[in-house]
C-alpha cells in the first residue's frame, strides 16, 4: 500500500523528470536556431559577394561543407 508521501515523492520525481527533459529540448531548439541563423547568414553572404541566387548560395555552402567535411555552421567561421 501506498501511502500519500510516497504518492508525492513519484510525482515530484517525475515533475522532475519532465522538467529535466524540457530544459533539455529547450536548449538543443536555440542551438538549432542559432545554426540556422548562421547558415542564413552564410548563404547571404555568398548570394551578395557573388550574385548568386538563394538556392545556388545554398548548394555552394553544401559543396563546400562536404568537400571540407564540416558542418555548415563551422564552414561559415574564417
Amino acid at each position: 500500500m501506498t501511502t500519500s508521501r510516497d504518492q508525492r515523492a513519484s510525482a515530484d520525481d517525475t515533475y522532475d523528470a519532465r522538467l529535466t527533459r524540457r530544459e533539455q529540448e529547450n536548449a538543443q531548439l536555440r542551438h538549432a536556431v542559432a545554426s540556422y541563423a548562421a547558415v542564413d547568414q552564410a548563404i547571404g553572404v555568398l548570394i551578395a559577394a557573388h550574385r548568386l541566387a538563394p538556392a545556388a548560395g545554398f548548394e555552394v555552402l553544401r559543396e563546400v561543407s562536404q568537400h571540407l567535411n564540416i558542418s555548415c555552421t563551422r564552414s561559415r567561421t574564417p
